[in-house]
């Protein structure tokens, strides 16, 4: 059975191989997130206007 260090090293590890987005890179993709939604309304109510 391993231990809790060998099991916290490897988690290190793993997490350490991908790069966490920035504070600004995530803020990015939930606005880009809300103006596709948006857009996506927008078309359907023009859509039903008509």
């Amino acid at each position: 059975m391993e231990t809790g260090v060998s099991i916290t090293g490897r988690i290190r590890v793993h997490q350490g191989g991908r790069s966490p987005k920035s504070e600004a890179e995530e803020k990015e993709d939930r606005l880009l997130k809300v103006i596709g939604k948006q857009k996506v309304e927008l078309d359907f109510l023009k859509n039903a206007l008509r």
